[in-house]
């Protein structure tokens, strides 16, 4: 996700907007599962994704 925005200085860049899409986008079964999904760091969001997609797709 954070690649998707480099800077061109080097520093970091706000992610409301490609994070407020990308979190839109994401399974309700999964927005429901993550509580304060904009607060999360990304890499920790992007861990509790791939966890969740893993199980949810296990379980079907």
């Amino acid at each position: 996700m954070a690649r998707l925005l480099p800077a061109p200085n080097g520093s970091p860049r706000q992610l409301d907007l490609l994070r407020a899409l990308w979190l839109f986008r994401l399974p309700e079964s999964i927005r429901a599962v993550i509580p304060n999904a904009e607060e999360i760091d990304e890499n920790e969001l992007q861990e509790k994704y791939d966890h969740l997609t893993v199980a949810l797709t296990a379980s079907s």
